[in-house]
């Protein structure tokens, strides 16, 4: 199967309720950002004031927030941003990672949807880069290429300390990695010990450490 029709199932897996576009610059080519109609968000932002608003979410490698005033289109970016949310889904803003693309890159600052709550947070973050082909005649084409990653890190804290790549690690490094940071809950490990967690079971995997209750 074509990887862009693989990454386009991908994305509507896993936003479902999020209304999506490709964005495109003044002169009509494509952004390197994905557009998401968000509805209505709460928005905390850096200096602890709050505010709602009609959101428009631009993802991708250069990530901001939209928003239109009396005095036409407002736009937050990530290190204006702590968090924002809708009834269905939690963004916060997290940083200082590697993501790897049609190129490697380290992420400053960026929003990553909170997925999991309590000692350890754990998150989505999703990448999305345009690039171009040549086409017929001459005339340029574009394609996508995105990536998702899980972001492990300590509540109250912005960088992560783990990232997972949905295909970067062997299934025994994701066992030795999960190992260090489980190491209060002996069933947890000793699950990792059976090989009975996958990159599937990561946030069923948290969320247990993080309620106390079985996995």
């Amino acid at each position: 199967m074509p990887r862009l029709i693989l990454i386009t199932i991908f994305f509507l897996l896993a936003a479902p309720r999020l209304l999506f576009s490709q964005s495109y610059t003044s002169d009509g080519r494509p952004s390197r950002n994905l557009k998401f109609a968000l509805g209505t968000c709460k928005i905390e932002f850096e200096d602890g004031s709050i505010a709602e608003e009609n959101i428009t979410y631009y993802a991708g490698m250069q990530p901001y927030l939209s928003s239109q005033s009396n005095q036409g289109e407002v736009r937050y970016f990530p290190h204006q941003v702590r968090s924002f949310s809708n009834k269905y889904r939690k963004y916060v803003t997290v940083g200082n990672f590697p993501v790897h693309l049609s190129y490697s890159t380290n992420i400053n600052r960026d929003f990553a949807e909170l997925i999991e709550s309590g000692p350890l947070e754990l998150l989505i973050h999703q990448s999305y880069d345009v690039y171009t082909i040549p086409g017929a005649n001459g005339a340029q084409q574009y394609g996508g290429i995105g990536r998702s990653i899980y972001l492990l890190r300590k509540a109250g804290e912005f960088a992560p300390f783990a990232a997972y790549s949905m295909t970067g690690k062997s299934d025994k490094q994701l066992r030795e990695s999960l190992s260090r940071y489980l190491s209060s809950r002996p069933d947890l490990i000793e699950k990792l010990k059976k090989k009975s967690i996958s990159y599937e079971d990561i946030p069923a995997c948290i969320h247990a450490y993080n309620t106390g209750q079985p996995l």
